[in-house]
């Protein structure tokens, strides 16, 4: 018997165009003998209960195809990990970053009746499979990349745009990509107040301070960071390490984000090291994200960042 697919799907994402691709994936198994939504069915996802569905979603089925952009890959691994069935997670990726996906080699970024979906399929029904860590933040998980700082608080500002009515109009990538740009002009004089310390664990080695002043500290899980630029030529998402990169100035990060469009454009001028995990004391304010989702809420009062892998799930690949 075929295993069986359910599609959570991220109404927003895709410029409000994931459910048009998620029924024609549907459709197209419904062709290849899926004749039931016992086999093969597809759900909305609901603000903040994603993680509950993809739990719920593990008791009938075998592969949870996440439809939608980082977070919503975020949230579906979240359950599957929780659920402790071992199921299998699949990425339609339609988001801004989709940098998961982007570095697993599934695709960039899918749209309605791009000719992927062909493609997509044989993935979804294959047998190739890659482990992949999720980590812990105070227990909030994620799998990409954590961010306290600068591009934390852009993030921040750019969740409370899409929160509004004038969020709207976000669905168009050539406007999303604008009002990120304004939010990071908006925040350019951002700098951490306090230093930071990072406790290692096991012995890791001695603490590591990050300045006050400096602007962001990233832990990334990938070798991509933010939509494709190249963070780390070192990252692997299963070797259970995490890179931390220290931006002390902004000119370096800036940088970083321009080899999204020209990968070569070398960007020194920030502190790297892989780790294992950390403690991050000093914080001021909760100015951190996840996988390029706001974090202020979940971390609101929190003043120590307990990072730690929480768990493997298996995704599946070309």
């Amino acid at each position: 018997m075929p295993e069986r697919l359910y599609f959570l799907v991220n109404p927003i994402s895709g410029n409000g165009r994931a459910g048009e691709v998620a029924e024609e994936a549907i459709r197209r198994l419904r062709g290849r003998g899926y004749a039931s939504d016992q086999e093969a069915a597809l759900q909305v996802t609901e603000f903040g209960k994603i993680g509950e569905q993809s739990r719920a979603a593990c008791l009938r089925y075998d592969r949870i195809v996440a439809v939608g952009g980082d977070g919503t890959v975020r949230d579906v691994a979240s359950g599957i990990l929780q659920a402790g069935l071992g199921r299998k997670l699949g990425i339609i990726p339609l988001g801004h970053g989709n940098d998961l996906s982007r570095a697993l080699g599934i695709a960039q970024r899918v749209r309605p009746g791009d000719g992927q979906m062909e493609r997509l399929l044989a993935i979804l029904l294959g047998d190739r499979l890659r482990r992949v860590d999720v980590w812990s933040v105070n227990g909030v998980h994620f799998c990409n990349y954590l961010g306290v700082g600068f591009d934390a608080r852009v993030v921040r500002d750019f969740a409370r745009w899409r929160g509004v009515w004038r969020g709207r109009l976000l669905r168009s990538n050539v406007l999303s990509e604008l009002t990120y740009v304004l939010c990071g002009v908006r925040n350019l004089r951002y700098r951490l107040q306090r230093p930071l310390r990072l406790e290692l664990p096991g012995g890791g080695g001695p603490s590591i301070t990050v300045p006050a002043g400096a602007r962001t500290l990233l832990l990334t899980n990938l070798p991509f960071y933010a939509a494709g630029a190249r963070v780390s030529r070192q990252a692997a998402p299963d070797d259970g390490r995490l890179e931390l990169t220290v931006f002390r100035r902004l000119a370096p990060f800036l940088l970083l984000l321009l080899t999204r469009w020209w990968p070569g454009l070398p960007w020194g001028g920030a502190a790297q090291r892989q780790i294992t995990g950390c403690e991050v004391y000093g914080l001021t304010s909760p100015d951190v994200h996840a996988d390029g989702e706001d974090l202020s809420g979940p971390l609101a009062g929190a003043r120590t960042l307990r990072v730690a892998r929480a768990g493997q799930v298996e995704v599946l690949v070309p």
